[in-house]
């Protein structure tokens, strides 16, 4: 009877039951292609495939990594790739937590072993390009330089990224190093979607009429809602400055305007280490240094300045100088 199984025992069980559980869960959600192509497999046939002691060290990392315990989340995924080599999700995973850990030269191997395993995951593509983009290689040609065999998938799930951070030019760079084009029919579509919008909204800004006001800003959504949150910060709007630009990185998650408005808003709101946080992960999509750049280099000044990091403080103050000598 299972009332007479001691509690220690019982609850050891449910622990155990709950952690495969969120392993399973967790390893899903990591390889969304690699198990949904499979006729989506049942969570506990694909965890046969490993041990217990697998299992404990890859739920170890998941509990180090929420609590931003970085150095430990690495260890027990370094486990994890000891029992199990050449697992491209770990490799992913790895690369994930060296990204948040700011350790950019560790992690950028494990970017490039996941996609060079996995390139049709599309997530893998994307922490690819946010390690190159760091380095300066954000244009089509210099990210996959680093890849010796470059396939289709790999340029299709590129040409994808850059669409949804709305950079055409690159999307159709990329597109173009496909060898079997009609086997990515939908994506030319969705570049001449983009192509004939980007025209449509030329054509429209060269004519100098108010009542078409509107329908630039209806042909350039992106367009629309940087200046939305534009006029937000001008008008000293935190609460909502911070509100809109959250749902504009979930429209747009690939755009660093939107991350640095969010970043902005908490700084101005007194949460100083949040705000630093989302400012420092916007120069992950930061292709070029421009004006954006240099706002953001500003702010994240002002951040470390509040907090009294004299290193961090000078490392900005000396960008800002890079770009803007006078």
């Amino acid at each position: 009877m299972i009332n007479n199984i001691p509690n220690s025992i019982s609850k050891l069980s449910w622990n155990r039951g709950f952690q495969k559980t969120l392993v399973a869960l967790a390893l899903i959600l990591a390889i969304p292609i690699g198990i949904y192509s499979q006729d989506q497999e049942d969570a506990s046939l694909f965890l046969e495939e490993y041990s217990d002691e697998f299992q404990e060290a890859f739920f170890t990392a998941l509990q180090q990594k929420g609590i931003q315990n970085y150095d430990r989340a690495i260890n027990a995924l370094q486990t994890c790739l000891q029992l199990q080599p050449g697992q491209a999700v770990l490799h992913h995973e790895l690369a994930r937590v060296y990204y948040l850990d700011k350790k950019y030269s560790q992690g950028f191997t494990h970017a490039l072993e996941a996609v060079q395993k996995e390139p049709e995951n599309f997530w893998y593509v994307e922490t690819f390009w946010k390690y190159q983009s760091r380095k300066g290689a954000g244009n089509a040609n210099r990210v996959a330089s680093p890849l010796s065999a470059t396939p289709d998938v790999f340029w299709a799930n590129l040409s994808k990224l850059y669409l949804k951070m709305g950079i055409l030019q690159q999307a159709e760079e990329a597109f173009d190093k496909l060898a079997n084009r009609r086997q990515y029919a939908s994506l030319e579509e969705e570049i001449a979607e983009m192509r004939l919008e980007r025209k449509e909204s030329v054509q429209v800004k060269e004519t100098p009429k108010p009542v078409q006001k509107e329908v630039v800003e209806e042909a350039n959504p992106l367009d629309a809602l940087k200046k939305r949150l534009r006029s937000l910060q001008q008008e000293g709007e935190f609460d909502r400055l911070y509100e809109e630009s959250g749902v504009a990185s979930e429209a747009y998650p690939l755009q660093p305007d939107f991350y640095y408005y969010r970043g902005w808003a908490l700084l101005k709101n007194g949460k100083t280490k949040e705000g630093l946080e989302i400012l420092e992960e916007s120069l992950a999509y930061l292709l070029e240094e421009g004006e954006l750049s240099l706002f953001i280099y500003q702010a994240l000044a002002e951040g470390y300045e509040l907090l009294g990091d004299a290193d961090k403080l000078k490392y900005y103050q000396k960008k800002l100088l890079e770009i803007n000598p006078q």
